[in-house]
C-alpha cells in the first residue's frame, strides 16, 4: 500500500480494549516466498494513534529461507511500558525485485507479561 507515494506496508496485532502487554520477546514466521524482510520496526501503542518503537531491523538478514522462524528481545526503558496494539512496520524493500514491499508474514508471536 502507498500513502502520499511513500510505501506503507504493516502488520497490526489489537489485544483489544480489557488486555495490554509488556512485551519481552517476540518471533515472526516467513511465509513460503522468497522475499524476505530486511528492514523493519516493531512499534508498540494504546491507541492506534501514537506509535512508540521497540525493536527496529535495518538490513537484518535473520530470515534466509522460506518459512523460516525468528525471534528477538524486546529490551529498553520502552519496553517496559504495556501496550494494547502492536505493529510491524515495513522501513525499506525486502528481497524481491516484483513485490518489494510485500511484508510477507505467516504470523507473529509475543511474549511478556499481559495485563
Amino acid at each position: 500500500r502507498y500513502i502520499d507515494g511513500v510505501p506503507d506496508t504493516w502488520w497490526l496485532v489489537d489485544l483489544g480494549p480489557a488486555h495490554t502487554l509488556s512485551p519481552t520477546h517476540y518471533t515472526i514466521r516467513h511465509d513460503a516466498s522468497e522475499d524476505f524482510v530486511r528492514s523493519w520496526v516493531l512499534q508498540g501503542s494504546l491507541d492506534g494513534l501514537s506509535w512508540t518503537d521497540l525493536r527496529k531491523h535495518i538490513n537484518d538478514r535473520s530470515i534466509k529461507k522460506p518459512a523460516q522462524y525468528a525471534s528477538w528481545p524486546v529490551i529498553g526503558s520502552a519496553a517496559q511500558a504495556a501496550y494494547r496494539m502492536f505493529r510491524l512496520l515495513l522501513l525499506g524493500p525486502t528481497a524481491s525485485r516484483e513485490r518489494p514491499y510485500n511484508f510477507p508474514l505467516t504470523y507473529i508471536e509475543l511474549y511478556g507479561y499481559l495485563h
